[in-house]
């Protein structure tokens, strides 16, 4: 039997097994493609550990292998569709309206069916300690603005930034040269072999840490970058200041950009990522080292994150998915995910609305400005994801996990802009229903 995609392998698997889990499901009964995203891959089926079922196309094996895993599940699913109704009930009880509700409970709600299977009599009482371990980061929040009412405090992380970014940037290093073609070849490359090889040569070199030093002392690397590589520069992707500039200590409204997030914010972010470790910092250390790492090339302390920073701002000058598909001259991840991005419906209809001058709704114009600049989304969310392995200390391993991160974070814009856009749609009906009743 030929092989399928994945998706139809997942989809036509969880029918058979007979799951009934609507948290997990569509209207027609599909299962969704975020489920698939926060809860299915990462902790059903787990294909960083299965390397034959993390292929777009699943042989008969590899999908035989998905049934019996989602066959093997169907209780725990089903108990997990439970607990997921039970933490947005217990979520609307609170009031609490951060984060997005299915990304951050899906997993959880399969945590807390594997640890207690389905509710049962103290499931309110394990939701709202399940509730008050996810938003933590409301309390960190409020702490790291409590701390900056301090006006001590407040010149301190100023001090801390002008110290960082006292010293002159290094040299560039003579690899620095070869750094166009180093990207290219790890971005062509399609074989684990190949990957490890093409990641492990640029991060040898130096290359990307030399690049993200060269640009805070000159303006027009990435433009370079991109002149070299015959790419289109993604304009202030990177950040709104070229060359680069310290970020502010509390944030403003003036850019986007990865490199651009305010001091605080980066801090909040920290505190999030150790206390989800069960670690625990006094302020005061994490502003002094959110300061020492905002001065290190991209901001990030660690040359393999460096490295895959710099391999992303490659990547991103090829991905317009307004645009044509990515020319043949293209490396092979760039022409690969150029051609998923255009393919998605949402995607497609701003293309068609554009191309035949129609008015694009108010509520949808942000999503598609961000399509017009995809590098701005794009590094941005890869930035933030880096600098929390960075935080951390977990470097990414190799090329194929290093590829794999870059395929991951387009996914992951394009959903988040697919999810806005849904929004946006139900809120619309919502309100025109409303209309329908009051003339009635």
């Amino acid at each position: 039997m030929a092989a399928r995609p994945r998706t139809a392998v997942i989809a036509d698997a969880w029918r058979a097994a007979g799951i009934d889990a609507p948290a997990f499901t569509n209207r027609e009964g599909r299962v969704l493609a975020r489920a698939v995203k926060c809860l299915i891959d990462p902790l059903v089926l787990r294909p960083r550990d299965r390397a034959g079922l993390a292929r777009p196309l699943l042989d008969e094996a590899a999908a035989e292998e998905v049934r019996r895993e989602l066959a093997r599940q169907r209780g725990r699913l089903e108990a997990a569709g439970e607990w997921f109704a039970l933490l947005r009930r217990e979520r609307r009880r609170r009031g609490i309206t951060a984060g997005d509700v299915q990304e951050l409970y899906f997993p959880r709600a399969y945590e807390l069916a594997a640890l207690a299977g389905p509710p049962g009599a103290d499931a309110q009482e394990r939701c709202a300690a399940m509730l008050a371990e996810v938003h933590a980061e409301e309390s960190g929040a409020a702490a790291v603005r409590e701390y900056l009412r301090d006006e001590d405090a407040l010149r301190r992380a100023e001090a801390d930034l002008r110290r960082a970014w006292r010293g002159a940037p290094e040299a560039v290093t003579p690899q620095a040269e070869a750094l166009p073609s180093l990207l290219f070849a790890l971005l062509d490359e399609c074989g684990e072999i190949a990957a490890r090889r093409g990641f492990g040569a640029l991060l040898a070199s130096g290359a990307p840490t030399a690049a993200g030093l060269d640009a805070r002392g000159r303006a027009g690397v990435v433009r370079e970058l991109a002149e070299r590589l015959r790419a289109e520069e993604p304009g202030g992707a990177v950040s709104a200041h070229d060359p680069l500039a310290p970020p502010p200590v509390l944030e403003r409204a003036a850019s986007a950009a990865a490199l651009d997030r305010a001091l605080a914010d980066r801090v909040r972010a920290a505190l999030r990522r150790l206390r989800d470790r069960g670690t625990d910092e006094p302020i005061a250390e994490r502003f002094a080292a959110e300061a020492a790492r905002t001065a290190a090339p991209w901001g990030l302390e660690s040359p393999a994150q460096q490295t895959v920073f710099c391999a992303g701002i490659a990547l991103a000058l090829w991905l317009r998915p307004l645009d044509a598909s990515a020319p043949p001259e293209a490396p092979r991840l760039a022409r690969e995910l150029q051609a998923r991005a255009r393919k998605e419906a949402f995607v497609l209809r701003a293309r068609r609305l554009l191309c035949e001058g129609e008015a694009v709704h108010p509520g949808q114009r942000p999503v598609v400005d961000e399509l017009r600049a995809f590098a701005r989304p794009y590094l941005a969310r890869l930035w933030t994801r880096l600098h929390g392995r960075d935080v951390l200390g977990e470097a990414v391993a190799d090329g194929p996990e290093a590829l794999e991160l870059l395929s991951g974070i387009l996914r992951s814009v394009l959903q988040d802009q697919k999810q806005r856009i849904r929004r946006l749609l139900e809120r619309s009906r919502t309100s025109g229903e409303a209309v329908r009743h009051a003339a009635a």
